[in-house]
């Protein structure tokens, strides 16, 4: 492609598996399920559990004080990255599934009652379904659907129809895992204002690909997962609007996240330590951190640029393959494809790219209803993060044509 902008090889020299994945002829395509991790997270890593660690909010001796800090730095860090004033507004989960769990738990469970509403999209993740599908079932909590337009966007003007006083929560996932569509929140969240309807954000597929705001949002919750953040796995954050403070409960009870204990009766914390009961993820947290500080040293709007760049090159070589269909939104997306080859199972293509060593995802993404509504029950996903460069691309491109011949033959 003419004048493609090329990743920094600085950036991706920072991705000691890039390296590995280079030496024995590897692509790695799947981003979308998990990041690769930089250097620099290995390394703080190695030092934080090399020179010492201790647990936070308890020990008083030096350690302790140091690694309560550095925990609750880490806090404050994420704060900033997503735009929250509040650190006490970020909650540690262990990622967007646990989140979701949580808010059921600790805030739907006593706000919601019954002949309320709530309403989701036809995109969301079996994360940001299930806990509502179940918790609907229990309280007699109506679901109204929000459904997609034939460019794979989510409808807005159906969406207006589906607001009325009964409806106390919008949740809602920032951009599709399958269909790579980024949704509307300005929108949508100005017609929940109009009803008091209280938000909640799934983001992780956006966190990586998207400047986030969430007090320019005015959102009342918003997740994310670190390891979809070129972070570490088991750790994520939940940011909770302060307005949201008194109404949250605790969802699980034990250390920590007490006040007063007796035999008989136990007060607690406020947040963040409410929510976070027993020893945290101190590593993970710390990690995530780290990861989301190194990426504010970059130059992250440029860089998401030249991931669009990859993506439309992407798109133009797939679009020249016959009988390959392309599920995934093309406008107003992340740099996420999706699309199926037809007469042909996605499992195969798949295995075939293995075999070559290119590592692209098959499925159903953990969205069976979005895919019943598409009329699939799989595809194929092609997920970009910003250490890809167009070579991967074309080796995709020319191990794809092979898998495609070889399963023609059958």
């Amino acid at each position: 492609m003419k004048n493609f902008v090329q990743p920094s090889p600085n950036l991706r020299a920072n991705f000691p598996a890039l390296l590995q994945f280079d030496q024995n002829q590897q692509v790695y395509l799947d981003s979308a399920a998990t990041t690769q991790k930089p250097i620099q997270l290995i390394e703080h890593n190695y030092q934080l559990l090399s020179t010492g660690i201790a647990n936070v909010h308890r020990s008083g001796h030096l350690l302790g004080r140091t690694t309560t800090h550095q925990f609750e730095q880490a806090r404050s860090d994420v704060a900033h990255f997503i735009g929250a004033k509040n650190p006490a507004s970020i909650i540690w989960t262990k990622g967007t599934t646990e989140a979701v769990n949580l808010i059921v738990a600790s805030w739907a469970e006593h706000q919601l009652k019954k002949g309320d509403e709530i309403i989701l999209s036809r995109s969301e993740h079996h994360a940001n379904l299930v806990p509502w599908q179940q918790f609907s079932q229990r309280h007699q909590v109506a679901i109204k659907w929000i459904e997609i337009d034939s460019e794979g966007q989510l409808n807005l003007s159906q969406a207006a129809t589906l607001f009325s006083e009964k409806t106390a929560l919008l949740a809602i996932t920032h951009v599709s895992n399958v269909l790579g569509a980024i949704s509307p929140l300005r929108q949508l969240i100005d017609l929940a204002s109009v009803y008091k309807t209280r938000v909640f954000i799934d983001g992780a597929q956006a966190i990586a690909h998207l400047p986030i705001n969430v007090n320019e949002l005015g959102c009342d919750f918003y997740a994310f997962s670190g390891h979809k953040v070129y972070g570490p796995s088991g750790i994520g954050a939940l940011y909770v609007h302060p307005n949201r403070f008194a109404e949250m409960k605790a969802w699980q009870t034990g250390g920590e996240m007490v006040n007063q204990v007796s035999y008989q009766n136990s007060t607690f914390q406020p947040l963040p330590l409410l929510l976070e009961p027993g020893t945290p993820n101190i590593e993970g947290a710390l990690g995530m951190a780290c990861s989301l500080n190194y990426l504010t040293k970059l130059d992250l709007d440029a860089l998401w640029q030249q991931e669009h760049q990859l993506f439309q090159y992407l798109v133009v070589k797939c679009a020249s393959i016959p009988n390959l269909e392309i599920i995934s939104a093309l406008k107003n997306n992340i740099p996420l494809l999706s699309f199926n080859i037809k007469n042909i199972h996605s499992f195969d293509v798949a295995n075939l790219l293995d075999q070559q060593g290119i590592y692209i995802r098959s499925g159903s993404h953990c969205a069976q209803p979005l895919l019943t509504t598409l009329g699939i029950q799989s595809c194929l996903r092609v997920s970009l993060g910003l250490y890809n460069q167009i070579e991967d691309i074309d080796r995709f491109y020319e191990a794809l044509i092979e898998a495609i011949d070889i399963l023609s033959e059958d």
